[in-house]
């Protein structure tokens, strides 16, 4: 088989190797090869499924307990952060340059932006917020956004990041 060829070998399934416990070893090595943790785990078990679903079972219960453990753990940001990193104010609707064509009734212009969080067009005068990224949303959709991730929703640049001159 060509060398360009190899990386498109299909992965191993467990119905390939064989399931009595003389060739256990011989398939923990066979799997050992592949980057797959799974494939691995599978193999210390003896390629057995309902030791497999066990263990399963007990790393939920075990993240269950940790996350009993640790309580909420807060990703967002306090409005304090979200008004010191963002640039809130009216929204003023852009006027499309001259010698560009009508739209029609209902249609979007290419001057019509949209708060993406809602999906709305954005309208003049209404409260919109600019975060370092450029990306503009409607002030209270971003706001609650934030408070659950500090993150942009389209670009996931955090907003604490400070966004040199070359960006």
């Amino acid at each position: 088989m060509p060398q360009h060829y190899q990386h498109y070998l299909a992965t191993p399934r467990m119905h390939h190797f064989p399931r009595n416990s003389s060739s256990t070893q011989m398939v923990v090595h066979e799997i050992r090869n592949y980057p797959y943790p799974q494939l691995h785990f599978l193999a210390l078990q003896g390629l057995n499924a309902s030791r497999h679903t066990s263990a399963v079972r007990d790393s939920y219960e075990e993240l269950l307990q940790l996350e009993d453990r640790l309580g909420n753990v807060t990703r967002g940001a306090v409005q304090n952060t979200i008004e010191r990193f963002t640039f809130p104010h009216k929204y003023k609707k852009r006027r499309p340059q001259e010698g560009k064509g009508k739209k029609e009734e209902g249609e979007e212009s290419d001057t019509d932006e949209k708060c993406t969080i809602c999906l709305s067009l954005l309208e003049d005068g209404e409260d919109v917020r600019r975060l370092p990224c450029m990306h503009l949303f409607h002030q209270l959709c971003v706001d609650q956004w934030l408070a659950m991730s500090k993150k942009c929703p389209i670009c996931r640049v955090d907003i604490e990041t400070q966004l040199g001159a070359d960006s």
